[in-house]
């Protein structure tokens, strides 16, 4: 048996006690003003339960992972712990709402928990950004004596920097009394380095902004040689020859395009069933937006990158979004689910909000595609090629298919939708036809 997961914060920025910090640099802490009252009754019911309760040699040894009971040496009273070595007749266990690590005799240990129901109080976290100096990285005891010193017991402020995922400490930054960064006392010291946050988890998506969608122009999107990390998970790409269902929300020029993958009309497979309830659980969530979006506060932090809730200007509604770039004056917003993107001036920032931690945990929808091998029938896109593909691609009595090509980045795919004889054929043929655009000859031959 397991304890369950610790309970994700909803806030982005929240007031937070640190109790102990790991070996490994981990810190755990408990939120300020939040279960103190679960952790009183914890405390109480489990000294009720085993405060005189005779040892039971058990019949196996306990497996790393499992759930128990463990007297901790110091006051005397029993917590709930978690089995994170077994030695010869000790146990090292992680008292699981608190952080610290002990090895306890195997006589102060009972295997038969209780209050399984209630999830772990503690958050278990990491700095984001930085890493010891060290040359394996691993932080001396020394430095972490420091840390310890500086925020064990002291009321802090944290930010979540990165999506939770699931088994993994949450990433943050953490702000001791003074608004002292400890990201960066650590590295003005010279006891942490910064680390680019390129390559790293899936959560971490780069995005370049020449692969992002800007409102249709004439020229396609601008060239623009930045990156930016993206706090959103990346959604999974079908597999190379897959045919499913899209819905076009944006086009660039001719053979840039953003799509959303659409629910199938039938799910047999384990994979199509989970396409489907993803599809749901997006419409579910963009309801939940629209519903809670004027009730989150007012964004603060106006950087590149930095993911919010915002209200298109075109319907009034709330969509999650990221900033492309920010200025006093003005922010440039993409609506990640969809590909296009917005200025929003200084007068409106009231309708850039914080976006809560949970609308993280759903992989953004606009996938990115690029139509394979279509090009223009000259050195540039013509206009009228983009106009004849824009009024085709938002034809409302048109359904589309997709078939994967190239998994990418970026995706790259064909477009198909119906004739009226209910044949499938190249959304773009028509333009095709008119030698507006033309495609290569290996292209035609995957046809």
């Amino acid at each position: 048996m397991k304890w369950k997961p610790t309970l994700m914060p909803k806030e982005r920025e929240l007031m937070v006690i640190p109790t102990q910090i790991g070996e490994d640099g981990t810190i755990f802490l408990h939120r300020a003003g939040v279960g103190s009252d679960t952790l009183h009754v914890i405390k109480n019911a489990l000294q009720a339960k085993f405060q005189n309760s005779d040892f039971v040699p058990p019949s196996t040894f306990p497996v790393i992972g499992e759930a128990c009971i463990a007297k901790y040496w110091l006051d005397k009273n029993w917590y709930r712990a978690e089995v994170v070595k077994v030695l010869d007749n000790c146990i090292e266990v992680l008292f699981v709402d608190y952080g610290n690590q002990e090895v306890i005799n195997l006589q102060d240990i009972r295997l038969e928990p209780v209050m399984m129901d209630i999830p772990r109080q503690c958050l278990e976290c990491e700095l984001e950004g930085i890493q010891p100096t060290t040359g394996d990285s691993q932080w001396p005891t020394d430095i972490l004596d420091f840390i310890h010193e500086s925020i064990v017991e002291k009321m802090c402020t944290m930010k979540i920097k990165m999506p939770p995922e699931p088994g993994k400490p949450l990433r943050i930054s953490l702000s001791l009394p003074g608004d002292i960064v400890l990201e960066d006392i650590l590295v003005e010291m010279g006891f942490a380095k910064k680390v680019e946050l390129a390559g790293r988890s899936i959560c971490n998506t780069l995005i370049d902004d020449d692969e992002m969608l800007s409102s249709v122009t004439p020229n396609g999107s601008e060239e623009i040689n930045v990156e930016m990390v993206s706090p959103y998970l990346y959604p999974k790409i079908p597999d190379k020859g897959k045919i499913f269902p899209v819905v076009v929300t944006n086009c660039v020029k001719p053979n840039e395009i953003y799509i959303q993958r659409l629910k199938l009309e039938e799910s047999s497979s384990d994979e199509e069933k989970l396409i489907n309830q993803e599809f749901e659980g997006f419409l579910a969530m963009m309801e939940e937006l629209g519903e809670n979006g004027e009730s989150f506060p007012v964004l603060k932090d106006l950087e590149q990158g930095q993911a919010c809730c915002a209200m298109y200007s075109y319907d009034d509604r709330w969509y999650r979004g990221l900033i492309k770039s920010a200025s006093s004056l003005k922010v440039e917003v993409l609506y990640i689910d969809y590909g296009n993107s917005e200025i929003i001036p200084k007068e409106n920032f009231s309708r850039l909000r914080e976006l809560p931690i949970q609308y993280f945990m759903f992989p953004l929808q606009a996938l990115h595609c690029k139509l394979s091998r279509l090009s223009p029938v000259s050195d540039s896109w013509s206009q009228e090629a983009l106009v004849e593909m824009v009024d085709i691609l938002f034809n409302n009595s048109l359904k589309f298919w997709a078939k994967v090509c190239d998994p990418g980045p970026p995706l790259e795919i064909l477009l198909y939708s119906e004739n009226v004889q209910q044949e499938m054929t190249l959304v773009y043929q028509s333009l095709i036809d008119k030698k507006l655009v033309k495609l290569d000859s290996d292209t035609e031959q995957e046809l």
